[in-house]
């Protein structure tokens, strides 16, 4: 074989190779190749030059699916917090805050005199979780006594209400001693009342107050 089709046949394989040659073109290079082992070995060695080598070093792209994969975990974990913080919170909105319980949803039925003067007892159909009083001396004489009940939205919407009553204690009319000094004071008029209130810079704004027993001695 010529030295000079061997260089016609080289300059032609780089062509043949990636195979846009005609058909009577790619028939003379292949009857070469046939006859000439030089110029095969030279197309071997084209197509190992052409050819892509495998990835010899993955670390890379171990590293960027780590980096991935520790983000997304972060972004569950953070999702988990968030959605368990809003569950908590409402759990406890619903089942521990105390709301204060208008007068007409108290199914406060009756009020009446207990076994002596220190008491009164109120019937009620509710569930009241809580209920709390304090005193208002008006005068030398007379005493109002203030209520309110409260629950939260758990017993308000889902417990079953129940008859039930409460005794409260209240001052004696008589020999009650004053919140200063040792004397006594006779008190004649004792009023109860159910409230709904707010406080704020040392008083007391009432929202609802409702007369719900008296008594004059």
């Amino acid at each position: 074989m010529s030295e000079m089709n061997c260089n016609v046949i080289l300059d032609l394989l780089e062509l043949y190779s990636d195979g846009v040659v005609s058909e009577d073109t790619k028939a003379l290079v292949e009857g070469h190749l046939y006859e000439c082992g030089k110029c095969e070995e030279k197309l071997l060695r084209i197509r190992q030059n052409l050819s892509i080598p495998a990835e010899t070093n993955p670390e890379p792209i171990k590293q960027i699916k780590r980096r991935i994969k520790k983000k997304n975990l972060i972004i569950s974990l953070v999702s988990v917090f968030i959605v368990a913080t809003i569950l908590l919170g409402a759990f406890y909105y619903v089942s521990q805050h105390k709301v204060a319980i208008p007068f007409n949803k108290t199914h406060i039925y009756s009020v009446e005199q207990g076994d002596n003067d220190w008491e009164i007892r109120i019937n009620y159909m509710d569930n009241i979780d809580e209920y709390q009083t304090f005193l208002k001396r008006i005068d030398d004489i007379t005493m109002e006594y203030y209520i309110f009940f409260y629950d939260t939205y758990h017993t308000r919407y889902f417990s079953n209400r129940i008859a039930t009553n409460s005794i409260i204690s209240i001052p004696a009319y008589e020999g009650l001693k004053q919140s200063q000094g040792e004397g006594l004071i006779n008190v004649q008029t004792v009023r109860i009342y159910y409230c709904i209130y707010t406080s704020g810079n040392g008083r007391r704004d009432f929202s609802e107050r409702y007369l719900i027993w008296e008594k004059q001695h």
